[in-house]
């Protein structure tokens, strides 16, 4: 059976036969036996019956090694990538528990591992609820990393242990200055009005691991036709300093928006 790095080929029934024929003839009784003989004799039909068994074993041979092969690259393709990002554990999290996910996406340097934060209530129940629900999605060879543990049970009696941490949770104080057109007839949304709409874009457009992305949170053609201009800012340190620019968060990060009146100007 021929071979190459795409696999194994079966042999055709010639060339199986043929195996056949040489070995008879190896034995000195038989090495004038012509081909032509050869397939007219008795021994010819128990070969035949032979090479297509022979034939037969080869077929399932190669093809259980092409899976084996393509299996092997599957898993290889999970464990090695370092741009693997398994947004199916965050959709299943999700869509079976309830629970936001992220993921830390996969690098060069933590290559083989997996970091997930979750946002939720941490209980004995919701630990093993989660750690059963990453038994079916982790691959095998990759670790787990993270402060909470949970052992499961697998079918084989084994015990395993799975990872993760929870949301990170850290209030941020937003401060708006809205310049309004002078060219807008719309009227001017009262602070309370203005509070109401941040919030709801925030909780729509922001979860845990997400960047902050401080213009999207009110805008002018969603929000506030009134406005020519409108500078968003926040502050991680009580208002002492503020930013405008979107703000790279790391993924179990969670963060609580805090946007008071004396903080929205209208000028």
């Amino acid at each position: 059976m021929a071979w190459n790095t795409n696999g194994y080929t079966p042999d055709d029934f010639n060339t199986v036969i043929k195996s056949y024929y040489d070995s008879f003839i190896s034995q000195p009784e038989f090495e004038t036996v012509s081909t032509s003989r050869f397939e007219g004799s008795a021994e010819y039909a128990v070969f035949y019956g032979s090479a297509q068994i022979d034939m037969a074993i080869q077929s399932i041979y190669a093809e259980t090694f092409q899976k084996v092969m393509t299996y092997l690259s599957t898993i290889n393709l999970k464990i090695q990538s370092p741009t693997t990002v398994p947004d199916a554990i965050s959709e299943s999290i999700k869509n079976n528990l309830g629970f936001d996910s992220k993921c830390k996406p996969m690098t060069e340097e933590n290559r083989g591992t997996s970091h997930i934060a979750i946002d939720y209530e941490e209980s004995p129940d919701a630990n093993l609820a989660i750690a059963n629900l990453l038994k079916k999605h982790i691959v095998d060879g990759v670790i787990t990393v993270g402060s909470i543990k949970q052992d499961v049970v697998f079918s084989n009696g084994s015990i395993g242990t799975y990872s993760w941490v929870s949301s990170a949770n850290s209030e941020v104080l937003f401060k708006l200055t809205v310049t309004v057109s002078r060219n807008s007839s719309f009227a001017v949304d009262t602070a309370e009005n203005i509070i109401a709409k941040f919030n709801d874009n925030f909780s729509e457009l922001y979860s845990m691991g997400l960047d902050l992305e401080p213009e999207r949170y009110y805008e002018i053609e969603r929000d506030a036709q009134y406005a020519s201009d409108i500078l968003t800012e926040y502050s991680f340190d009580s208002g002492v300093s503020w930013s405008s620019e979107p703000f790279e968060s790391e993924f179990n990060v969670k963060f609580t928006p805090v946007l008071s009146a004396s903080n929205i100007i209208i000028k």
